[in-house]
């Protein structure tokens, strides 16, 4: 598969709500960039289906319209992989999502940062 998307995109492994016309659904986030986000559901959803996705990252919270891209089923886990784009995200929504972004960033430059301290082997003993 062909990678189409024009921003950053940042691994991140996250809960995510999804609203769709046959309901509210739970999965899970695999990455997210500004213009859009790979999931998975246990539900199918339609190609090109419109959909609401709840941002939720403490303290913001906000509702984004996207599109459903591509999909595929994966066997092993017995769920749908989707890739699905944002649309008509308004400045303020724009704004949120760059600062969830560097959250993640930062977070994850932490941890790095953490393990790498963690398996430093100089030992000072005076």
């Amino acid at each position: 598969m062909e990678d189409k998307r024009t921003t950053e995109r940042q691994e991140i492994s996250d809960i995510l709500y999804i609203s769709s016309e046959n309901g509210i659904f739970k999965g899970n986030l695999m990455n997210i960039s500004s213009s859009g986000m790979r999931f998975s559901l246990a539900q199918k959803l339609n190609k090109k289906e419109v959909i609401d996705i709840n941002i939720n990252y403490d303290p913001v919270n906000f509702i984004q319209k996207a599109f459903i891209i591509w999909s595929k089923k994966n066997e092993e886990k017995d769920k749908y992989e989707y890739g699905a784009e944002f649309i008509n995200m308004n400045p303020t929504h724009k704004m949120l999502m760059e600062d969830y972004l560097k959250q993640i960033i930062l977070a994850k430059e932490k941890k790095a940062e953490f393990k790498n301290n963690e398996t430093d082997n100089n030992i000072d003993v005076r």
